[in-house]
């Protein structure tokens, strides 16, 4: 039973040490990402800011494709207000329009001119995103090596008073 006990725990340990060690090895590659994501914002927010002040109005959808060279594919769009895809977002009040841009399972919001973001580009920002995640892990890793300190303990105990 010993045996069994400390397979389990030990597999969860391990199991939970790894959740930590593939977060942490993640998040640089995830803030390099954002990075590119904000420079892609970035551009964007220029051009339709010149188109906006050239002609006093956003460019439709198929005008701003081209300006800022969005590819087939590419997911970049631009909206007066937050609409749909970024209603969760709050731009700030002087802001002129709002940048989409759908990442595969969620969409990245920016507002122009604050630069107000949903993006985390931040490495320090992204471990506090990951935070609950990280806390989570750990204490099921030390939970599990704290068990299994104690099976072996016990299991030691009871084998010297056996004797």
């Amino acid at each position: 039973m010993k045996t069994f006990a400390s397979l389990i725990l030990g597999g969860v340990a391990a199991l939970s040490i790894f959740m930590i060690a593939g977060t942490l090895m993640m998040l640089p590659r995830q803030a390099a990402k954002d990075r590119t994501y904000s420079a892609q914002f970035q551009h964007a927010a220029k051009v339709a800011d010149g188109y906006y002040l050239k002609t006093g109005r956003l460019p439709d959808d198929a005008t701003f494709g081209r300006l800022v060279g969005r590819g087939e594919g590419d997911s970049l769009s631009l909206s007066a207000s937050a609409g749909d895809a970024c209603d969760h977002f709050n731009k700030g009040n002087n802001d002129r329009f709002v940048l989409s841009l759908w990442r595969g399972e969620w969409t990245e919001c920016f507002s122009y001119p604050s630069g107000r973001t949903t993006l985390m580009p931040l490495w320090r920002d992204q471990i506090l995103g990951f935070g609950p995640q990280l806390v989570f892990f750990a204490l099921v890793a030390a939970g599990a090596l704290f068990g299994l300190a104690r099976t072996w303990r016990n299991g030691a105990r009871s084998t010297a008073n056996a004797v």
